[in-house]
């Protein structure tokens, strides 16, 4: 599934809102690895969750500052990561009626 410059660029501006968002809260950083770039990281995260809700022709709130509502409408969590042979992380906090996904990937691949 391919998002295409449009969708790709809201989802991107979610990234960076997202980033900003974490911030402000002064955030860590929830994962076992540092990522080389947090703000890359959100960027490419919101993409990957815009092209599973394309790919399931659902609804995607990339703004939403709540951090309960799922990645995609109605129950779906969205994973990312840019190495092919990266294993989907579901954390002990993460809800049991979720589904998830993982997008392995940069954009525009």
């Amino acid at each position: 599934m391919r998002l295409d410059h449009g969708e790709a660029f809201n989802a991107a501006i979610a990234g960076l809102q997202r980033q900003f968002r974490a911030i402000e809260r002064n955030a860590a950083n929830s994962l076992s690895f540092a990522p080389k770039d947090e703000l890359a990281t959100h960027v490419h995260g919101a993409i990957a969750e815009a092209a599973v809700a394309k790919l399931l022709g659902s609804y995607c709130n990339l703004s939403s500052k709540d951090r309960r509502i799922p990645d995609v409408y109605p129950n779906v969590e969205v994973r990312s990561s840019p190495n092919l042979d990266s294993p989907l992380i579901i954390r002990a906090k993460d809800p049991d009626d979720r589904k998830y996904y993982l997008v392995v990937g940069l954009y525009p691949i």
